[in-house]
């Protein structure tokens, strides 16, 4: 996450996970908190940083009180630290949501970020199943991964091959994170969950292609935002 890319009401420079919390507080925290019964929603923030994930806020009732909560957090969050694991993010979700029992209520995950994700997968079949990628879709991963091994060795004789191999990265992410995602929904049960994903910032086109991937695995919605002129 870059450093300072955005600017505040004053003009001032500020970071991109700055902008991104505040915009949380003014244009989601404190739009909801005036619908009637909105008490009787939860909300969780799990962050991504230094290439873990932790859960900020779980199961928060949705009052002035968490806002200001929230607002408190915003003030500390102004420096972006290390990178971003997506797996790391959905798994610390799947264990929000595996305490609840209740089945009258809807599960909508916001997934948000402003790059490619840092994470470094398995490639065995074993690994690739605990992700939720079925064994035929793990052989064609497999294969791409022979194949991004090949075009490594032969990047440094020209640009064809390093585009191969930025395609071949992408598409491995946009599998894994995909069946992850559907683990979830299977999790919820199709009719209770709902999925938004938004990349944030500029965007070079491969990191947005991975976010609209997961929200199609699960007939999501995905959305880019631009924080170049954030006022």
């Amino acid at each position: 996450m870059r450093r300072c890319d955005c600017s505040d009401a004053c003009g001032s420079p500020q970071s991109r996970i700055r902008a991104v919390f505040e915009c949380l507080v003014s244009d989601f925290a404190q739009v909801q908190v005036t619908q009637r019964g909105a008490e009787r929603n939860a909300v969780t923030v799990v962050e991504m940083r230094s290439g873990v994930a932790r859960v900020i806020f779980e199961r928060q009732p949705l009052t002035p009180k968490f806002i200001e909560d929230l607002e408190l957090f915003v003030g500390k969050c102004s420096s972006p630290q290390g990178d971003a694991c997506y797996l790391s993010a959905l798994d610390a979700v799947s264990e929000v949501i595996k305490k609840d029992t209740k089945e009258d209520y809807a599960v909508v995950v916001c997934f948000l970020s402003d790059g490619v994700p840092s994470d470094r997968l398995s490639y065995d079949v074993e690994s690739l199943a605990a992700h939720g990628v079925d064994p035929e879709t793990s052989a064609r991963l497999l294969q791409m991964k022979q194949g991004q091994k090949s075009a490594k060795g032969r990047a440094a004789a020209g640009c064809r091959d390093r585009g191969k191999l930025h395609v071949q990265a992408t598409a491995v992410y946009c599998e894994v994170f995909g069946a992850r995602m559907q683990q979830l929904l299977r999790s919820i049960g199709p009719s209770r969950f709902r999925a938004l994903t938004c990349g944030f910032g500029p965007g070079r086109g491969s990191e947005l292609r991975i976010l609209e991937a997961m929200a199609a695995s699960v007939n999501g919605r995905f959305s880019h935002a631009s924080l170049e002129n954030v006022e």
